[in-house]
């Protein structure tokens, strides 16, 4: 029953990312969702549904979701929360499939700054933007800076209980 609801939700994504417009310029009122665009919640729900069009190898249908989901916060100033930082971890994501990995790169350091002043130096959250931004250094060419960066995430995650994370 779980998987049922989870596919229900994941082809309702699919189909609302085909609802999106494919013009970054026009994802203003008129154009894009048929919603309410002023939910403070929307683009919250938009970044989640991307991670599902993505993994559901959507990447251009999960482009569209978080990018529409960034406009919106930016609109609605809630791009500097935590809910931002997420929908900037998922934009980094699709990036990196896509092989933008430069531009990835640019969205994980904005999330990293975000979660850092909201939750503090020592986060988990902070542990794994940090070793995502390293793999994005390790990707193109800079192990320098990606060891920098996985060694500050594993003293983050030397800090907390033994985990998967640290292992990895």
């Amino acid at each position: 029953m779980a998987a049922y609801r989870l596919w229900v939700f994941i082809l309702s994504a699919a189909g609302l990312a085909g609802q999106i417009s494919d013009q970054p310029s026009q994802l203003d009122a008129n154009a894009g969702l048929q919603t309410e665009d002023n939910d403070p919640g929307l683009p919250r729900v938009l970044c989640r549904m991307a991670l599902f069009a993505q993994y559901g190898a959507d990447v251009p249908g999960a482009e569209k979701l978080v990018r529409h989901g960034l406009a919106l916060s930016a609109r609605n100033n809630t791009l500097e929360t935590a809910d931002g930082a997420a929908c900037l971890t998922t934009l980094a994501g699709v990036l990196e499939w896509q092989g933008q990995r430069k531009q990835a790169q640019q969205e994980l350091e904005h999330a990293l700054a975000i979660r850092e002043r909201l939750l503090g130096p020592n986060h988990m959250l902070v542990a794994d933007t940090l070793n995502r931004l390293g793999l994005a250094h390790f990707y193109q060419g800079r192990l320098a800076e990606a060891e920098q960066l996985h060694q500050r995430a594993v003293e983050i995650l030397r800090m907390q209980a033994p985990s998967a994370d640290l292992a990895a």
